[in-house]
């Protein structure tokens, strides 16, 4: 009788276990290409509809704003790059560079 219910229950839990996740949420539509800030700005604005009127969960929203975040610090990140490199070539070219 031990036996028995604990195939049952292992089935069952498999069951639960193959099942997680699948169908609570329709497929994404389209896919996004963040190739920018404006990019990124208008994926929060569709996340941010898209949770208002519970068509996301509100866990994987989360999720979505803080790699978004993440992702305008790396554009920040190179934006700066750009620049610095932009003024190390201005100082070489003006004549003030180090010796």
């Amino acid at each position: 009788m031990g036996a028995s219910s604990d195939k049952k229950q292992s089935k069952l839990s498999r069951e639960a276990n193959d099942d997680k996740g699948k169908g609570r949420f329709p497929p994404v539509k389209h896919r996004i290409h963040l190739k920018g800030p404006e990019d990124v700005r208008r994926l929060l604005s569709a996340v941010i509809n898209d949770l208002r009127q519970q068509k996301i969960d509100p866990l994987v929203s989360g999720k979505i704003v803080y790699a978004a975040q993440t992702l305008l610090d790396v554009f920040k990140q190179h934006d700066f790059v750009v620049m610095l490199r932009e003024l190390e070539e201005l100082i070489k070219q003006s004549g003030y560079a180090r010796r």
